[in-house]
């Protein structure tokens, strides 16, 4: 009987002398059944598997004969061959599917005629190359921007590994998965912080899939990556100081009361905001301080900006007022008499303030 089995980004690695083993074929089914197969498995109930997308495997490779029954001492056995093994490129959640029916059904449940039929030969598309990186594409061909798309951690990992360890430039990622080189470079900038991250003593046990989407914006953003002095050689933040301040925005802290808190920082949208709040200090100083909402030093510059404005609010209620006719003064109500005696009074303060600075 052919056995198949998982290898790919979404349900984990491990190397080929592991697969067959029952612990790693095990863990991989039950992290795919938490994953959310509920819905996919009553349609293959309902439905009967429909094999409009078909299973892509490989033969795992290594495999070697056995010897079966175990002989004794004198018997003259020949070699049988083992039951070949096969590794699933991609249609990991609908063979985990199938599994879990077939569970259902060993322990009593009824099942359709037509699913029973495909427990015993479950269609599938083999491969014969031996070229890792075609594997690698073919799941980022259908889970980058595809049918049942990986989330960013899981696609920047598949760009990481056909960069780094098959050593193919950004244009050939691209050109593979459908994307652009920008984009790729990007997904492997993101990819690589995070891995620094990682090998940080500190922020190690901090880091998670997660984490993804805000050191993507970070490196997007010029400003955040001249703060934390990003070098594109050496594929790291090179000042050492600033990134440890960074990671403690990123990971959960205990404050002076012995409080446990979450992150400062837990949304790109907030990322965004940080090319805004590096270029004022008093910004600066409120988002390093822990115990302080990221609110605050994003409240510090909105402050800022509204006084850098005022010129041009001025003018925009000069103009406004100015276009009062005697009919709309007639029928201010007190409310708004008293917001512009407030507003004569507040001038007055001002141009006199003025004066006395100028003597």
């Amino acid at each position: 009987m052919r056995q198949i089995l998982p290898r790919n980004p979404v349900s984990g690695h491990a190397g080929a002398s592991q697969f067959s083993e029952d612990g790693v074929q095990n863990a991989a089914f039950a992290r795919l059944k938490a994953d959310g197969l509920t819905e996919l498995k009553q349609s293959i109930m309902s439905n009967g598997f429909v094999p409009v997308e078909r299973i892509v495997v490989r033969k795992l490779s290594g495999q070697a004969s056995v010897v079966d029954p175990v002989p004794t001492e004198g018997d003259v056995v020949e070699p049988v061959a083992a039951p070949e093994l096969f590794v699933v490129l991609e249609g990991n959640r609908r063979l985990a599917s199938l599994r879990w029916l077939k569970s259902d059904h060993e322990a009593g449940i009824d099942l359709p005629e037509q699913v029973l039929e495909v427990f015993d030969a479950v269609p599938v598309v083999v491969l014969e190359s031996d070229d890792e990186s075609a594997y690698l594409a073919i799941m980022g061909i259908r889970h980058v921007g595809g049918v049942k798309e990986w989330g960013g951690y899981q696609s920047a990992q598949l760009v990481h590994e056909l960069r780094k360890e098959h050593s193919l430039s950004a244009q050939d990622v691209g050109s593979r998965l459908g994307l652009s080189a920008v984009e790729i470079n990007r997904r492997y900038r993101a990819f690589e912080a995070m891995e620094q991250m990682r090998a940080s003593e500190e922020y190690s046990d901090h880091v998670t899939s997660e984490l993804y989407p805000l050191f993507h914006e970070a490196l997007v953003s010029p400003k955040v990556r001249t703060w934390l002095s990003w070098e594109d050689g050496s594929m790291s933040f090179e000042d050492e100081d600033e990134r440890e301040k960074f990671y403690s925005l990123l990971s959960p802290y205990t404050d002076t009361a012995g409080v446990k808190r979450p992150p400062k920082i837990t949304s790109y949208s907030e990322i965004r905001e940080l090319k805004t709040i590096l270029d004022n200090e008093d910004a600066v100083q409120s988002l390093l301080d822990l115990e302080k909402p990221f609110s605050d030093a994003s409240a510090l510059v909105k402050s800022a900006d509204a006084g850098r404005n005022w010129l041009s609010k001025i003018n925009a209620a000069l103009a406004a007022l100015d276009h009062l006719g005697i009919r709309e003064i007639r029928q201010l109500e007190d409310g708004q008499v008293e917001k512009l005696a407030e507003l004569r009074d507040l001038i007055a303060e001002i141009v006199e303030s003025r004066e006395q600075q100028a003597s």
